[in-house]
């Protein structure tokens, strides 16, 4: 299985969760920005931007007082994360209002 993120030769970023969200963003006409920095630092981001989501992490209770989650976007049980307000896109399915 290829990296989920990298960074490239020319410091492009590169990987299947780089290819989902690039898909995620043609198929819904949304830009879609990567920014490849160290765990802590996107956790931060996710806290305090509200136009970030994060592609590779499972969900916890404390993650929960700051994210919404999505469905698993693989058999190996990745899931996206993001502000709630950011998830407005008409392929978007809550979670919790999907069942």
């Amino acid at each position: 299985m290829a990296p989920y993120s990298f960074t490239g030769e020319n410091g492009e970023p590169r990987g299947l969760l780089i290819d989902l969200w690039r898909e995620f963003g043609k198929r819904n006409n949304k830009q879609v920005k990567f920014i490849l920095t160290d765990w802590s630092e996107s956790l931060e981001l996710l806290k305090i931007k509200r136009n970030i989501i994060h592609g590779g992490l499972y969900k916890s209770i404390e993650r929960s007082k700051y994210m919404d989650f999505t469905n698993s976007l693989s058999s190996r049980l990745i899931q996206g994360y993001s502000s709630p307000q950011n998830l407005t896109s008409p392929n978007y399915q809550n979670s919790e209002t999907s069942h």
